[in-house]
């Protein structure tokens, strides 16, 4: 049995569960908001971004007593990535990239992406 944590339940996570149940479809806009500091435009794509696994203790405790019956196993990312293809925008102190593509994303950015 695993156990997602709600307090890591990102909008990331949302967006992407919108993308399976198609709600694009319906005129629901996934827009990240995040510093520059955590875009690298050299990955090829979000698959290559580590994802910072917290203590699954976190998530199956609360302020010591036990949520969860013993041996559950929990997963506790500390966030999510969101697909590109599910996002409508960015914005970050840079500035506001409108359906982000490598080419919008070098000029508000300034970097290189990998040779396709």
């Amino acid at each position: 049995m695993k156990m997602e944590a709600p307090d890591t339940e990102s909008f990331a996570a949302v967006a992407w569960r919108a993308g399976r149940l198609r709600l694009p479809d319906h005129g629901v806009k996934v827009i990240v908001v995040a510093p520059a500091a955590t875009v690298d435009l050299a990955l090829r794509s979000g698959a290559a971004i580590p994802i910072e696994q917290r203590a699954p203790r976190e998530v199956t405790a609360i302020h010591g007593a036990p949520l969860a019956p013993a041996g559950v196993t929990a997963e506790n990312p500390a966030f999510d990535v969101t697909p590109a293809t599910l996002v409508d925008a960015l914005v970050s102190e840079r500035g506001v990239v409108a359906r982000p593509d490598p080419e919008k994303m070098r000029a508000v950015f300034g970097a290189e992406t990998p040779p396709g």
